[in-house]
């Protein structure tokens, strides 16, 4: 059969940049610990892509289900996972406005230039 979902593992590089090219729909399912908000996350938002991820830690701060789809941190459900996915196949323009909604939203909010902005206001403050 047709192979539409592939494990890469460790990619950085321009193989990184060119996966991220290539694909739609990003997932980081975490319940590390010390997350926080993770950049891989940013990046792939960045690169026009929805995130599946889990509403831990610092992440429902960056990502929540207007930015795809958010499982329980307390039970991450492989159906609900699936049916998200075939919903995005089968309705491609509610994935593509999703995937134009993180582009714009990281390139508004997450910027270096919105970074160093906002820390001369924590520095200016104190």
């Amino acid at each position: 059969g047709q192979r539409n979902v592939v494990f890469h593992g460790v990619v950085g590089g321009q193989d990184k940049v060119d996966l991220l090219n290539q694909c739609h729909i990003f997932s980081l399912l975490s319940r590390y610990p010390n997350e926080g908000q993770p950049i891989s996350i940013l990046e792939a938002m960045g690169n026009g892509m929805a995130v599946i991820t889990t509403d831990h830690a610092g992440i429902p701060e960056i990502a929540s289900h207007d930015n795809g789809f958010a499982c329980s941190k307390k039970g991450i459900d492989v159906n609900e996972i699936y049916s998200y996915l075939l919903n995005c196949y089968d309705n491609r323009e509610q994935l593509a406005k999703v995937c134009e909604l993180n582009y714009r939203e990281v390139k508004a909010k997450y910027t270096e230039k919105q970074y160093i902005d906002n820390m001369d206001k924590i520095f200016s403050t104190l």
